[in-house]
């Protein structure tokens, strides 16, 4: 397959895979640091999170091929030729659909150290997705004068809490130290070996620059942040924080990561 044309470049899914997992988390802090009480913020930005989660961990598993048929034909029309997307014009991570998590993909292969929690974030995905999609698209109430028809009343109270899905978000960090443990093992004995587990940690602090000047040279995490909350500066505090703290940044800092460069300032941005 041409590589201009194969959505399975290692290097791109793993790329994909940090800039999703960044958009929940910065999902995450906004439950956990500017919580609300109604269930239809809450429900929707939780989903938000378990999907990021979910879809991080699919683009990071190399037994699981993306196909270029799954490509919906609204994102082939944004393509120069709809009948070729290309990586250039489409990101990985928008070609999985909500069918691919729920029929498709079911978590890492045991022994894999994504492997359990792998399994424990499609638990909370099954758990959240139909409140999900009751909430957006299905009436109230289909029968007249009988409760029994909200179906939403039962699946609201099945949702994870925001606890569940921190600790989740917790165990993919552990499981991923581990993995690149793992990785390094592997190149001390053969000299050679994948590096995904690696590359992840590195694309955490890689920081991007606006050619137009308009926008400050930051991690993605914050620039999307910013995007979505007019340059609020105490939050972006907070924010930063907040993941320092989800990945250990002082444990990390202690790896042997191969990218990080000290003008990256490294848990700063």
């Amino acid at each position: 397959m041409n590589d201009i044309t194969d959505f399975n470049d290692l290097k791109h899914r793993v790329q994909s895979a940090c800039a999703s997992w960044q958009k929940g988390v910065y999902h995450l802090f906004m439950l956990k640091n500017r919580s609300t009480t109604e269930a239809f913020a809450r429900t929707l930005r939780l989903y938000q999170c378990i999907f990021q989660l979910s879809l991080t961990q699919l683009l990071l598993d190399t037994n699981f091929s993306i196909r270029a048929d799954d490509i919906q034909s609204r994102l082939k029309r944004r393509c120069k030729d709809p009948q070729h997307p290309t990586r250039k014009e489409l990101d990985p991570a928008s070609i999985v659909t909500h069918t691919t998590l729920e029929r498709r993909w079911v978590g890492f292969n045991s022994g894999h150290p994504l492997h359990e929690v792998s399994k424990h974030t499609l638990v909370l995905y099954h758990k959240i997705v139909e409140a999900r999609h009751n909430i957006l698209y299905r009436p109230f109430m289909l029968a007249p004068n009988f409760w029994e028809d909200c179906t939403l009343i039962d699946l609201l109270d099945k949702t994870p809490s925001v606890d569940e899905v921190e600790e989740v978000y917790q165990s993919f960090i552990k499981a991923i130290f581990d993995w690149y443990i793992i990785e390094l093992e592997a190149v001390k004995q053969s000299g050679s070996g994948k590096r995904i587990a690696g590359y992840f940690l590195d694309e955490l602090f890689i920081v991007y620059r606006d050619r137009r000047d308009n926008r400050p040279t930051e991690t993605l995490l914050l620039s999307y942040a910013r995007l979505l909350n007019s340059n609020d500066q105490n939050l972006l505090e907070e924010l930063r924080e907040y993941r320092n703290q989800l990945v250990d940044l002082k444990n990390l800092l202690k790896l042997p990561l191969r990218f990080f460069s000290p003008e990256w300032r490294v848990g700063e941005l």
